[in-house]
């Protein structure tokens, strides 16, 4: 598939879940749960569930987001070198951009049927998606579905499954269908062919013979600390499965009817082994909202793995001290690794592929063994010492007149088991380097800089045993000594970022502006949606921050967004 149809089938998807994100029942109560739940097949390959309401605010803010989100991405939509089926996509994505353009809030977009407080569930048969949208207007909606088909042109062949009316779209092997009943609007992929087997199952006339137990779905959200405002996960151990035929109940119709004359093909039986170890260990792909507020959401993704993997992930990140604990730098990294322990996960790694994958034909020894040798000089003795680096941009000061940056408050770190050599391989350079005295308590020293380099900006250097920070500041950065002297910590994540928009961008937008000002062309298209994104994004949001870290549950990527 080409960019621009991946590009364009993620349009409705980007849509849809979020505004399943704004919210859902008016109650969060499980039987609103349990009926959708009982829609879907227990082997579904994925799920996204929502059905707890979060605060208005929030989905208000939240819509506001994903329309800017929707509208840059259809406005990256190319006009020209797509196929017949991309064009149809493009004009069907900037009809409903069109529609929507004045409704995406709360009030505008329940005024066009659709509820963003309502409940909302996707999931798949097989591979391909159904989803579920409640709608506070059913005429409403249907009113707002026949002006986006006139819009873009695409019109829909109209037809009826038993009393349903619905839409149909071929789409060469696959076909969509969208229509209204029960009070949602349905959405549904199949194969080419397929409705018949199928669509009593998507209008809900029928059940899954094995539906996917609620009691199971609220187990894995308690163990993930999720609580029903969205959330849900990809089962790779499924997906593997499905890649090797094996399938049952409705799940099974489905690949039949996409695949109607041929079965996927299997791997030898020493792949289908080797392939079903791996997954093993990491059998699902988590996410949802872990927490909601009327100004600020956090979210989660977890690449959940088997006990032993989350033990050995745990023992990798190595506590670096965080430059901007109190969060009030204008942006912010730190990155944490133990490499000795990096270097044995992997080196153990590449030798459990070498001894389960040896009898398959699609592992490739010798690379492997190759990557093992790059590891060892990559990942050397010789750096082994070094844990990780934190930097903080305080402040970035522009000359009124030009735009140009005229001075920087910011402060960087280097943690190490010897930082003291570390600073004499850098006094080398300089004799006044090599003379200076630095205490290791972590007492910032000024460095002798214009010495070498007489437009250098005041800069300044302090160690302890750990670690060696220097900071650019034209006031002495006595806050350098708590922070060395700050405890490590036993929950460290492997790299961790913070971002002030509002602040960002006062600094961003004229030098972006003076840079437009010089650009042409391709460049200065580039150059301008930067900036309008970056505007955008500094209308909405206050500060944005994430984690990569590892827990019990395996690898985990948490953001937490606080909007204005």
């Amino acid at each position: 598939m080409s960019p621009s149809k991946i590009q364009l089938t993620g349009l409705g998807l980007i849509l849809g879940i979020t505004l399943g994100l704004g919210g859902c029942s008016d109650n969060g109560s499980p039987d609103a749960a349990d009926t959708l739940l009982s829609l879907v097949p227990r082997d579904t390959p994925y799920v996204f569930l929502v059905d707890k309401k979060a605060p208005e605010a929030l989905s208000e803010r939240m819509i506001r987001a994903t329309a800017q989100s929707l509208n840059q991405s259809i406005d990256e939509i190319p006009t020209q070198g797509l196929d017949a089926d991309a064009r149809r996509l493009a004009g069907l994505a900037r009809a409903i951009q069109a529609e929507l353009k004045d409704k995406m809030t709360l009030d505008g977009l329940r005024s066009v049927g659709i509820e963003p407080n309502g409940r909302f569930v996707a999931y798949g048969l097989g591979v391909l998606p159904v989803i579920r949208l409640q709608s506070n207007d059913p005429k409403q909606a249907e009113a707002l579905l026949a002006r986006i088909e006139k819009r873009s042109g695409m019109q829909a062949e109209q037809r009826k499954h038993g009393d349903i009316a619905y839409r149909y779209f071929p789409f060469g092997k696959l076909s969509g269908v969208l229509a209204l009943h029960g009070g949602y609007l349905i959405a549904a992929l199949l194969p080419a062919g397929g409705e018949e087997q199928l669509l009593p199952e998507i209008f809900g006339e029928s059940r899954p013979e094995h539906p996917l137990a609620p009691a199971d779905f609220e187990q894995f959200r308690q163990a993930h600390g999720f609580h029903g405002y969205g959330d849900g996960y990809l089962d790779l151990t499924r997906m593997l499965a499905l890649s090797q035929g094996e399938a049952t109940g409705i799940t099974a119709e489905a690949m039949k009817a996409l695949h109607p004359d041929s079965a996927p093909t299997k791997p030898s039986p020493a792949c289908a082994t080797f392939y079903r170890g791996l997954v093993a260990s990491v059998p699902r792909l988590s996410f949802g909202i872990a927490r909601a507020s009327d100004t600020a959401y956090s979210t989660e993704i977890i690449l959940d793995t088997a006990p032993g993997i989350a033990t050995i992930l745990q023992g990798i990140p190595a506590s670096v001290p965080d430059l901007d604990a109190d969060g009030k730098a204008l942006l912010s990294a730190r990155l944490g690794v133990n490499i000795p322990r990096l270097r044995d996960a992997l080196n153990d790694l590449f030798r459990t592929f070498l001894e389960k994958g040896r009898e398959c034909e699609s592992v490739d020894q010798a690379a492997i063994t190759k990557a093992m040798q790059s590891l060892g000089l990559l990942l050397s003795p010789g750096i082994s010492g070094i844990h990780g680096l934190a930097l903080a941009v305080n402040d970035v000061q522009l000359d009124a007149q030009t735009h140009q940056p005229i001075g920087i408050d910011a402060e960087a770190l280097l943690a190490a088991d010897d930082p003291r050599g570390l600073f004499s391989l850098v006094a080398l350079v300089s004799p006044a380097l090599a003379k200076l005295q630095v205490p290791s308590d972590g007492s910032p020293v000024a460095l002798p800089l214009r010495d070498v380099a007489p437009m250098a900006p005041p800069t300044w250097v302090a160690m302890d045993d750990h670690a060696l920070a220097l900071a650019v500041s034209a006031q002495k950065p006595t806050q350098l000594t708590a922070v060395l002297k700050s405890p490590p910590s036993d929950k460290a994540p492997f790299f961790a970022a913070r971002f002030q928009f509002d602040r960002m961008m006062e600094i961003a937008a004229p030098l972006l502006d003076a840079a437009l000002q010089q650009a042409k062309g391709e460049d200065a298209d580039e150059l301008r949606q930067i900036r309008d994104s970056m505007k955008q994004s500094a209308e909405l949001y206050k500060s944005a921050s994430f984690q990569i870290k590892a827990d019990q549950r395996g690898l985990v990527i948490h953001t937490d967004a606080e909007f204005k």
